[in-house]
């Protein structure tokens, strides 16, 4: 997922919770293609072992990019590629976009009468993405809508 949306001077996927994101979506039973993502990451594995005699997650980037390179065609891919994106643009709500970082990263500001979960206004701190080891801030865990990490209502 890192390699979809890498970490550069705005977070990666894992960085933001699209793993957790993802994940909840498979156990609900909301992407019909999550046996041929499942399938297709487990070839990927193989392929990254047989080809470069490692595990996939133990390549350097660019190794991981040059394997990812044969599969991009793939149906699995795109679809992984989709839940990827969706996850990192998501309704924080939705077990992603942690602290709704994405959200600030582009300067979206929702207007919702009912809103979604993330800040009324591109304010969340850059703490929200969660950390490599894929704990998330304990301020940041359980904001109600309109509500910043600092804990003051941002709709006023």
């Amino acid at each position: 997922m890192d390699r979809i949306i890498p970490r550069d001077q705005d977070p990666s996927a894992t960085d933001l919770g699209v793993d957790r994101y993802v994940l909840h979506q498979f156990q609900t039973g909301a992407v019909p293609e999550a046996d041929k993502i499942l399938d297709g990451l487990a070839a990927l594995a193989e392929a990254a072992h047989i080809r470069r005699g490692h595990m996939f997650q133990d390549l350097s980037d660019d190794e991981q990019d040059q394997v990812l390179r044969d599969v991009t065609s793939e149906p699995w891919f795109g679809a992984l590629t989709e839940l990827v994106a969706e996850g990192y643009y998501a309704d924080p709500g939705n077990d992603g976009n942690a602290g709704a970082r994405s959200w600030v990263m582009i300067g979206y500001e929702h207007r919702l009468p009912e809103g979604p979960s993330g800040p009324a206004t591109a304010e969340a701190p850059a703490e929200a993405a969660r950390t490599r080891t894929g704990d998330a801030p304990d301020d940041i865990e359980g904001l109600r809508p309109g509500e910043t990490a600092q804990g003051a209502r941002s709709d006023g």
